[in-house]
C-alpha cells in the first residue's frame, strides 16, 4: 500500500515542483487503483474515493500528514485553505467547470476529513 500512495504522490508532487496545473489532474499518470481507493475510504470513512478530482488527492495528503504525525490543528489548518480557495474560486468558474475540478461533494469530503482528525 505505501508503494502506491507514493506513486500516487509523485505525480502530484512533480506537477507542483515544475509549476504545472494540478486542478484539472492533468499530473495524473495512472489511477492509483481500488485497493488505495478502498484504504483510503475505510481510514477517514469517507466514501466514493475515485482520484477523479483534485479533492481525493487533497485527503490523501492530509491522511499522509496525519498518519506521518502533523498536529489536527496544522491538517485542518490545510483542509481549510483548501476550502477557503474552492469556495473563493467556485463563483468564478463556469456552471459546468467548477464542480468537475473540485468535485460537488467538496464541502461533505472535507467536512468528513475534519471530524476524523
Amino acid at each position: 500500500m505505501l508503494g502506491s500512495i507514493i506513486f500516487t504522490l509523485k505525480d502530484l508532487r512533480n506537477a507542483v515542483a515544475h509549476n504545472k496545473p494540478v486542478f484539472d489532474l492533468r499530473f495524473k499518470a495512472e489511477a492509483p487503483g481500488k485497493p488505495l481507493e478502498r484504504c483510503l475510504e475505510l481510514g477517514t470513512g469517507i466514501d466514493s474515493i475515485s482520484f477523479s478530482t483534485i479533492t481525493d488527492y487533497i485527503i490523501l495528503v492530509t491522511y499522509m500528514m496525519r498518519s506521518l504525525g502533523s498536529s489536527k490543528t496544522q491538517c485542518r489548518h490545510f483542509l481549510n485553505a483548501y476550502l477557503h480557495l474552492v469556495e473563493s474560486s467556485w463563483n468564478s468558474l463556469p456552471d459546468n467547470l467548477a464542480p468537475r475540478i473540485a468535485g460537488s461533494d467538496v464541502k461533505r469530503k472535507v467536512a468528513q476529513m475534519v471530524s476524523t482528525l
